[in-house]
């Protein structure tokens, strides 16, 4: 069963070769059918259709053994209604659609009577037609697409429009043979979604205040692939995969290209950290970091001018599990003294080097995050007004999860 808009249409329109438009002033079709209504009853039927492309008018007669009855209705979207006046009882009723369409013929089919029990089909062939001609040769109505480039999944805006003073009644755009949007009056513009690739066709029919229907040109378009990701050409990693607060963090960049890379750089919370040139790799070495979340990543520049930024990468520092805590005070000086102390740590935590270096602010020091193992603390003071040094250093004995605290009198 053939029951789409553009067969409805058709019936309409065919012959004058322009399916968008049929005004009622200017355009009719006369069309001849043989119908069947069932029981042994038929005849031949005849009707005129006049109309636009969503609602047209249908008059007739209907020619049976019994004599003639005058037919009237419409047809509106993908429905055909009319009914026949009978002169002894109420008019019947007929409703249906179209079975089937070529060219200059058509055949409905449908139900009738009061309650529609009565089935009834009819063969139809084109009589005649009228209608306006296509100015196709004018340039009163334009197409216009915005840019001749364009990809997969883009949208296109298509905009039609009349020129030289013309005034329309409707426009209709049409892409590859359907038409997609209907406007009323000069302007009529869309925004087509999601195109894909391969070639489109843009055109727009108008129709002007005088009858005349009108035709734009033609705007092919070709549309090409969907783009493509960016290449990647940076690998990264950093070690330890999961550091705690208490590590030094290696980041290691390298990035493979057939050109020459010219630099490489890495940033760490988007600070740039280093920067390498002439090598297609990239070290550096930092932290500790404080608890928490962090991110890096790396830039590249070839010698042919490509380039390419690496995806975020998480770096999460851990807080230290089962650490020692060396907390204490330092106590000197009279009135008259001069109170300055430092403190200074050494031990395992970062092989034989200072661990640590602290001003005593408030006469208190703290060391936190520590490793198991023997420290020693060095604390100078200066304690006379002559700024003679001072210094006392002891040992501690670190071990997990706990908090040592040391007093250091200068008195």
């Amino acid at each position: 069963m053939v029951t789409s808009n553009r067969i409805l249409m058709a019936l309409l329109s065919v012959a004058v070769g322009f399916s968008t438009f049929a005004d009622a002033a200017t355009y009719s079709q006369v069309w001849e059918c043989k119908i069947d209504l069932g029981a042994g009853d038929g005849g031949a039927f005849v009707f005129k259709t006049r109309g636009d492309d969503s609602r047209a008018e249908l008059e007739g007669t209907i020619t049976t053994a019994a004599g003639i009855t005058e037919v009237s209705g419409e047809i509106a979207g993908e429905v055909i209604r009319f009914s026949r006046r009978l002169a002894d009882s109420p008019a019947q009723e007929f409703a249906g659609v179209i079975l089937a369409a070529a060219e200059k013929s058509r055949r409905l089919g449908g139900r009738y009577s009061a309650l529609y029990t009565g089935r009834w089909q009819a063969d139809c062939v084109l009589e005649s037609e009228s209608g306006p001609a296509i100015r196709a040769d004018l340039p009163a109505l334009v197409i216009e697409l915005d840019g001749d480039e364009h990809v997969a999944e883009e949208d296109i805006f298509v905009r039609a429009r009349t020129v030289a003073g013309e005034n329309l009644r409707r426009i209709v755009l049409v892409h590859n043979g359907e038409p997609i949007k209907r406007c009323v009056g000069n302007l009529c513009a869309m925004l087509v979604p999601d195109v894909s690739a391969g070639t489109h066709e843009f055109y727009a029919e108008g129709m002007a205040s005088t009858g005349d229907l009108l035709r734009s040109n033609r705007e092919v378009l070709t549309v090409g692939p969907g783009r493509s990701e960016p290449v990647r050409f940076i690998s990264l990693t950093h070690s330890p995969t999961n550091p705690s607060e208490r590590d030094r963090v290696a980041f290691e960049v390298s990035a493979t290209h057939p050109d020459r890379v010219d630099l490489v750089e890495i940033y760490v919370d988007n600070v740039r950290k280093l920067s390498c040139r002439g090598d297609d790799s990239c070290s550096y070495t930092g932290g500790p970091f404080a608890t928490g979340s962090h991110s890096w990543h790396a830039k590249a520049w070839t010698s042919s001018g490509e380039s390419d930024q690496s995806l975020p990468q998480a770096l999460d520092i851990s807080a230290t599990a089962g650490s020692c805590v060396i907390v204490g005070a330092a106590v000197g000086g009279a009135d008259n003294l001069v109170d300055d102390f430092s403190a200074i740590l050494r031990g395992p935590d970062d092989q034989g080097r200072d661990a640590g270096i602290q001003r005593i602010l408030g006469r208190e020091f703290r060391f936190a995050n520590l490793r198991a193992g023997r420290y020693t603390v060095f604390i100078d003071s200066r304690t006379d007004l002559h700024g003679v040094p001072r210094q006392r250093n002891f040992s501690v004995d670190c071990s997990p999860n706990t908090v040592r605290r040391i007093t250091v009198d200068f008195r």
